[in-house]
């Protein structure tokens, strides 16, 4: 899951909202600096058991240090903490200054079960924008686990 770095409020001086973030999104496409993104993130006010965060990259830099037209990333991402040590959460991407309008990109779903708070197993859908105008995602399913350490 590309979450990125995520800073936190600059403090006094700087106007951002109370639950605002700096938010650096470095991506290795097929090398290992591919793009990086620079915007805002915002937590949206929940309940306990749920979170929800809406970002904006709207500066978006190559491997060679030049500005990426045509890409500004609106991103969602949110939570919930299920019965029984499960939990389900996912994110999209939307890239709303693509060159042929805004155009969804990519998108992850889980739904997994959390063994003695450091351990979880669950199953995990991605989605890949198959290119501009074209609406049915390539599905990948895979097996996630991971460990807190």
């Amino acid at each position: 899951m590309p979450q990125g770095f995520a800073g936190s409020n600059p403090g006094p001086g700087v106007f951002l909202p109370k639950d605002s973030q700096v938010r650096f999104l470095p991506l290795a496409l097929n090398e290992p600096f591919s793009q990086v993104g620079l915007g805002l993130s915002y937590v949206l006010p929940t309940s306990k058991k749920l979170f929800a965060k809406i970002s904006y990259l709207p500066l978006w830099i190559d491997s060679k240090g030049e500005s990426i037209r045509n890409k500004q990333i609106v991103g969602l991402s949110a939570s919930v903490d299920l019965p029984h040590n499960f939990s389900l959460w996912g994110f999209g991407e939307v890239n709303v200054a693509g060159a042929h309008g805004a155009q969804w990109s990519y998108e992850e779903i889980e739904l997994a079960k959390t063994f003695k708070k450091r351990f979880s197993i669950g199953a995990n859908i991605q989605l890949n924008s198959k290119g501009r105008r074209k609406f049915e995602p390539e599905v990948i399913l895979r097996l996630a686990v991971r460990v807190k350490f």
